[in-house]
């Protein structure tokens, strides 16, 4: 009994004794692998923008090319470089004609506003009718459309590595492609919602802008039979085509406003 005692008062005082703490090599280790110490940690290069060209409040900051962000179209003062590079790289002659068509919708969605807005669509118009005469040459052709499924614009395309464009007559190019478009704004008047559907003529990347009024049905500019060669003289990456296309799409967002 004597012996069973001690053996118990021996046992509780192992248990009070305080535990030395043992030092765990393997997380000491891991820490070693996986951080740098602070004077040997990579630096990342700093990115400065020149803003001096900037100062006035007026002036639109740069395009995110050169910032990181976004300038809304209606805010800019040139157009993105990142359109430039998509005109460059989907207009090459090997592309096929879905790629082709890539350039012109970026710059469509772009001019209309941010996708997250939901007012406008990009996408292919209706088909004609069957009735309708079989055209020479053969453009193609992108509708916008506000959320009501309304068009707004139509716009024609041939593309500037097209056949045609080096082998057909010029003066038959410009006449067929003011025949085709005048037709097409024709047939869609009566389902713009605006009081002004605009049409946009590319033959490359110059353009010819047209206006069709929903109330009296005249198109402008007036038929001439014979365009002339002047008649698509506005680059649409140039400074004078964004000035342009911003006096089209300020009409068509503010006209469509209204209806809602």
């Amino acid at each position: 009994m004597m012996m069973l005692q001690t053996t118990k008062r021996a046992l509780a005082s192992r248990c009070i004794l305080p535990l030395k703490p043992r030092p765990i090599r393997l997380i000491g280790a891991l820490q070693k692998q996986t951080f740098c110490a602070p004077s040997t940690r990579p630096k990342l290069p700093r990115v400065s923008v020149d803003t001096r060209a900037f100062h006035n409040s007026d002036v639109a900051p740069p395009d995110s090319s050169t910032t990181g962000r976004r300038v809304p179209f209606e805010l800019a003062t040139t157009w993105p470089e990142i359109l430039h590079t998509v005109f460059r790289i989907y207009r090459q002659p090997h592309e096929p004609l879905e790629s082709r068509l890539t350039p012109y919708s970026a710059l469509l969605l772009y001019c209309q506003g941010p996708p997250e807005a939901f007012e406008f669509v990009v996408a292919p118009p209706d088909p004609l009718p069957k009735s309708a005469p079989r055209d020479a040459v053969d453009f193609d052709y992108l509708a916008v459309y506000n959320m009501l499924r309304r068009p707004v614009m139509i716009v024609q395309i041939k593309h500037d590595g097209d056949a045609w464009i080096d082998n057909y007559n010029k003066a038959g190019l410009r006449a067929e492609a003011d025949k085709q478009i005048r037709r097409r704004i024709d047939i869609m008047l009566g389902e713009c919602p605006l009081p002004r559907l605009w049409g946009l003529s590319f033959l490359g990347t110059s353009f010819r802008i047209y206006r069709g009024d929903v109330a009296t049905g005249n198109i402008e500019p007036a038929f001439e039979g014979h365009p002339c060669e002047g008649a698509w003289n506005i680059e649409i990456l140039s400074q004078e085509g964004l000035n342009q296309m911003k006096e089209v799409i300020r009409d068509i967002r503010v006209e469509n406003a209204v209806l809602r």
